[in-house]
């Protein structure tokens, strides 16, 4: 309940807000702080928010478990997967400050709303500080960057977190036509509920765990070994994860309509549960092309390969019931395109058209997911 009324609060702050840069305010900030205010509104379809599994999800019937509770029931498949139209709202304010010349220091304050008119909100507030000690050095572009990122979801509840980071990155001008860039970020990761392995998996079975007292009793008194001990019946204390990220990017200037991008990204993530740890790798590419003056149409795609480390010890097979349904894939992948179009109408105002597709693997019984959103927006900036 109170994240209802803090996400309709930060939406009312949102019309506040744009409704004072339209009619002054930002006339004021650019004049004495040099700020650049940006307003993006979306309206779009999402074929599935929660991303749900296309096949039976693991809840407790497919465990099993005899006494279940009435909303467990039915398994869940691809028609009955919940869908939802969606309006999102951002405002991002962007401010530089120089001192002494080349100490130059960029603040990038944003929140966020999402508006599912069939599921539960979720919104974001993010600051983000880089700075660049020393100016370009010949061909050499040093930066270092902290982020802050608070997030709450009141549909998928077990994901709200609250995120700090820091690194440190550089861009090198090779020549004319190819610039390449490097970054390495620490993150913090503290989720804010208690919840079970791989939460975003099982919606179902946290809901059912809560309720359902017996099940507890049933089967973690024979699952009392070892630090990941109850498996997936169980309710784990709220996670804090560690993850080091390492990212590449290689510029292409093909011609001056066509860019192309190469990029990869490395992660390792170490979570207090441990069966949740892992390392990712991840390549992608990306064009751009401005076909037409005033148009762009952006298309990119990447494969994520997930290898978690210690997915052994995540099911305790003293709990036959549990362990005779259950089987496990320690290395997913997760395919993502994206398709972008972009007309812009003036110098400060962007209509914009995207469209995105996930295809993902879970670990638990092997089970995938696909997601599918299409947006429109339009974006002012002042």
């Amino acid at each position: 309940m109170d994240s209802f009324y803090t996400g309709k609060a930060l939406l009312l702050s949102f019309v506040i807000l744009t409704n004072i840069g339209v009619f002054g305010l930002n006339i004021g900030v650019n004049r004495a702080f040099g700020a650049d205010l940006l307003f993006s509104s979306t309206v779009g379809y999402n074929s599935n928010p929660a991303l749900e599994s296309k096949g039976s999800q693991p809840t407790l019937e497919h465990l099993n478990i005899s006494d279940l509770s009435p909303m467990s029931t039915e398994s869940n498949t691809t028609d009955n997967i919940k869908s939802s139209l969606f309006s999102s709202h951002t405002l991002l304010l962007e401010d530089s400050f120089t001192f002494a010349d080349k100490f130059k220091v960029d603040l990038s304050p944003s929140v966020s709303y999402q508006n599912f008119w069939d599921m539960a909100d979720n919104h974001r507030f993010e600051f983000d500080i880089s700075i660049l000690p020393f100016g370009a050095i010949k061909r050499f572009n040093p930066y270092l960057f902290t982020k802050a990122l608070f997030y709450r979801d009141s549909l998928i509840t077990a994901d709200q977190r609250d995120q700090f980071s820091f690194g440190a990155g550089g861009e090198i001008v090779l020549n004319s036509r190819y610039n390449l860039y490097f970054e390495h970020e620490w993150q913090h990761i503290s989720y804010l509920e208690d919840a079970p392995i791989f939460f975003r998996q099982q919606p179902n079975l946290l809901s059912n765990i809560k309720s359902n007292s017996n099940l507890n009793q049933q089967c973690s008194s024979n699952m009392a070994k070892g630090k990941n001990s109850g498996a997936l019946n169980k309710i784990y204390d709220a996670k804090n994860d560690i993850n080091m990220i390492f990212n590449t990017r290689l510029d292409i200037f093909i011609s001056p309509e066509i860019q192309a991008s190469v990029g990869l990204k490395y992660e390792h993530l170490t979570s207090s549960l441990d069966a949740e740890s892992f390392w990712q790798l991840t390549p992608e590419i990306k064009f751009s092309w401005d076909f037409a003056p005033k148009w762009q149409f952006v298309i990119s795609a990447q494969v994520e390969r997930k290898k978690y480390s210690d997915i052994e010890n995540m099911v305790n097979l003293e709990c036959s019931k549990v362990a005779s349904s259950v089987s496990i894939r320690d290395v997913n992948y997760t395919n993502l395109l994206n398709l972008r179009v972009a007309h812009y109408w003036s110098e400060n105002i962007e209509i914009f058209s995207n469209f995105f597709i996930e295809d993902g693997d879970y670990p638990l019984n092997k089970d995938s997911y696909n997601q599918k959103v299409v947006e429109c927006g339009l974006s002012f900036s002042f």
